[in-house]
């Protein structure tokens, strides 16, 4: 039998299909006795009753009635041990910080909030490297056992492109993508976009970032030979102008009692003058030298060089989880 029939024109109704189908909404009794009465013969498997004497909904299984029991589902209880515990807006939590990849034990199903960066993207010449992803998430209904946490690399400067972040994740329930890598060429797309250099002496452009959790970065300048900056979590990497454009600031989070900037970008590297890297641990684009480095755990993407030197390794991200108490 299925849960519903489809009839056709001039179709005969039968008492089967009246008992099988029509009559599987909720039925109301006063209370299970009235039920029983009304159903010892013609309860169906599937039908649903609710009494109005006690409050209960009850479902035939094919052989007898069984009540239907509503579980709360609350926030999750975990047995690894808290990094530590914190006040936030009223609210008392207990939070477990992951700088480096580890396990997170659930012993009963319940809800997390996540904050999860990824690694940032390493700069180029020229282009600064786009934040590391940043997503952040209340409710995550996690079941009881091991999830593992992965905390993403950096990738690392380059004289010409340097390498994409790596991505960050909660184990299959939240996930951030690596930063875009900073180039001399075009700038790569990822969780913020690189920076855009001035390959071949050309405007080059920024990479895309993902939407929701970064943004794009800035377009290089092939006059002065400025590389564009980084995305950053909280807005995009600037074009480079006269220097190198400056790379996007991250975004706020407070997760552990302590309002934090993450995913700032890499500045863009200059001839002359860098560009600033973005709030939330983006490096310094170089200024006829070498790109500054993001700054680990921030997701921060590395700084452009400047003048032909190689851009700053991007910062690593990290994977941060409360829970009220």
């Amino acid at each position: 039998m299925t849960g519903y029939k489809t009839y056709t024109d001039g179709e005969v109704l039968v008492a089967d299909d009246l008992n099988d189908y029509l009559q599987q909404g909720v039925l109301r009794y006063s209370d299970k006795a009235a039920r029983d009465a009304d159903l010892t013969v013609n309860a169906r498997e599937g039908m649903v009753a609710f009494t109005t004497k006690d409050d209960v909904v009850s479902w035939y299984d094919g052989s007898g009635w069984s009540d239907l029991t509503q579980t709360s589902v609350g926030d999750a209880v975990v047995s690894t041990s808290a990094t530590g515990s914190a006040t936030i807006d009223g609210v008392d939590y207990d939070y477990w910080t992951y700088t480096s990849s580890g396990n997170f034990v659930v012993t009963t199903a319940g809800f997390v909030d996540v904050l999860c960066v990824a690694g940032g993207g390493g700069g180029g010449s020229n282009g600064g490297g786009g934040a590391g992803g940043v997503v952040f998430q209340e409710g995550v209904y996690v079941t009881a056992g091991t999830a593992a946490v992965v905390v993403g690399a950096g990738g690392s400067g380059s004289t010409r492109e340097g390498d994409p972040g790596n991505t960050s994740a909660l184990g299959s329930r939240v996930a951030a993508q690596g930063g875009g890598n900073g180039s001399r060429a075009n700038g790569n797309n990822g969780g913020s976009g690189g920076g855009g250099g001035t390959a071949g002496g050309a405007d080059r452009t920024g990479g895309l970032g993902v939407p929701g959790q970064g943004n794009n970065g800035g377009d290089g300048n092939a006059s002065p030979n400025g590389g564009g900056g980084g995305g950053g979590a909280g807005e995009a990497g600037a074009d480079s102008t006269a220097n190198g454009g400056d790379g996007g600031d991250g975004a706020e989070y407070n997760m552990t009692g302590t309002a934090t900037y993450y995913g700032g970008g890499g500045g863009g590297g200059d001839q002359t003058t860098g560009g600033a890297g973005g709030v939330g641990g983006g490096g310094t684009g170089g200024s006829g030298a070498a790109g500054g480095n993001g700054t680990a755990n921030t997701g921060g993407g590395g700084g452009g060089g400047g003048g032909g030197n190689s851009g700053g390794n991007g910062g690593s991200g990290i994977v941060i989880i409360r829970v009220p108490q």
